[in-house]
């Protein structure tokens, strides 16, 4: 009994304005977001079991929450960036104090980024529908998120079990290729065999 809609975006806007294109749709219901071009591999278990996490914890405690890995320094100023004030008695890595988008290394309050897994409560698009686009005139999930946050509303940062691969770039594009080929025994195989033949 799974019903599946798509909306067209038209322009590209943003993150955060795809989200709002969709809000007929979600209507007064909580929401997750699942970056696709984002994928996620695991040696064992299930590829969506950090998702799964964020999504019981939501059922008990009704807590938004955001996905977390750790950027490579050089690659920080691509993503938003979370701040992390750590509890004990809260599931995951805490509650994130702060999110930046895109800051500098000097800037940047640690190497946690957002890794396309979020999910929120309704009245969070209150709050994306205030976001002014940037100087690339568009609206950044990321500033919604922090501005949420300011208003004391509580977001849960969840750690990344497993490894990412951002295929809106070209290298992690093929190396996601990869990573999903080899779990094929037969194309594992024949992969094997070419890299033996060619000299790089």
């Amino acid at each position: 009994n799974v019903s599946i809609q798509s909306i067209r975006q038209g322009e590209a806007k943003g993150l955060g304005h795809a989200i709002l294109c969709a809000k007929r749709l979600i209507g007064k219901e909580p929401f997750a977001v699942i970056l696709p071009d984002m994928l996620i591999s695991k040696d064992n278990g299930n590829a969506g079991d950090s998702l799964k996490e964020m999504r019981l914890n939501f059922e008990k405690r009704e807590t938004s929450s955001v996905l977390l890995g750790k950027a490579k320094k050089a690659d920080i100023s691509k993503y938003g960036i979370a701040q992390i004030k750590k509890n004990s008695k809260l599931p995951g890595l805490g509650l994130i104090k702060k999110m930046i988008e895109k800051p500098s290394i000097k800037k940047a309050p640690s190497n946690l980024y957002a890794v396309g897994r979020y999910i929120f409560n309704n009245d969070f698009f209150k709050y994306l529908s205030k976001v002014k686009p940037d100087k690339s005139n568009e609206i950044q999930l990321t500033d919604a998120i922090d501005n949420y946050i300011k208003d004391n509303n509580k977001v849960n940062a969840f750690s990344l079990d497993g490894d990412i691969f951002d295929c809106g770039d070209n290298a992690e594009y093929i190396l996601a290729n990869l990573e999903f080929a080899m779990k094929d025994p037969v194309i594992k195989t024949k992969i094997k065999k070419y890299l033996k033949t060619k000299r790089f």
